[in-house]
């Protein structure tokens, strides 16, 4: 085999890697933010206002909820959130034990420009 054939054969399997990872851009998520996963026990609660219907609470531990908001260390959960109940409870319970949650951010914001948690578990 002469140098310029492997080199030929390798630039036509970078080619058609290349064309297989194209193939998959309409199936990708553009848009996403990283996900940042944070831990600890709960706090401080506090509870929905007349200005904003939300939970907001805060971690032991944790200075900034997510650094891409920079708004702080308080977390926020709005009531439209799908499961706005089961988490307020959660934290509820995870606050009166002293057990630890775990939570995921992706760097979007709500309830007055807060880290909003996209999940939540106990």
């Amino acid at each position: 085999m002469t140098p310029v054939s492997s080199r030929r054969r390798l630039i036509h399997g970078l080619a058609g890697i290349a064309v297989a990872a194209c193939s998959l851009l309409p199936f990708a998520d553009l848009t996403a933010h990283a996900q940042i996963v944070q831990s600890g026990k709960v706090a401080y609660i506090q509870g929905p206002s007349y200005s904003f219907d939300c939970v907001f609470f805060t971690l032991e531990g944790v200075s900034v909820a997510d650094p891409a908001v920079s708004n702080g260390q308080y977390f926020a959960i709005p009531s439209t959130h799908p499961g706005y109940k089961q988490h307020v409870a959660t934290l509820h319970i995870a606050k009166q034990t002293g057990t630890s949650v775990v939570l995921g951010t992706t760097g979007t914001t709500s309830c007055g420009g807060y880290a909003t948690v996209n999940w939540l578990q106990y």
